[in-house]
């Protein structure tokens, strides 16, 4: 699994740090070692909550990871995820 997570450092204190958000994408096992299917889950953090909720959930799938940057990946992770919960579908 891999887990991304984004904090806003105020003038860059990591003493006040704060978490915004956290993204976890994991292999669903279902691919070859040419190409991965993924699950995805966004996590959103705010107001007055220090624990973060599930924000948007989402399948990444023909992902080809030989020669393939991670980057691009997680992008696309989270593109998928947002599609998903607009209702207007998944990876292609």
């Amino acid at each position: 699994m891999i887990r991304v997570t984004v904090e806003l450092l105020p003038f860059g204190s990591e003493v006040n740090k704060k978490t915004l958000g956290v993204a976890h994408i994991a292999n669903d096992a279902t691919g070859s070692p040419d190409v991965g299917n993924y699950n995805v889950a966004l996590t959103k953090f705010g107001g007055a909550t220090t624990r973060g909720s599930w924000w948007r959930r989402g399948k990444v799938t023909g992902f080809k990871r030989v020669g393939a940057c991670l980057l691009p990946g997680m992008v696309k992770a989270v593109e998928v995820a947002d599609a998903e919960a607009a209702g207007v579908g998944g990876a292609p």
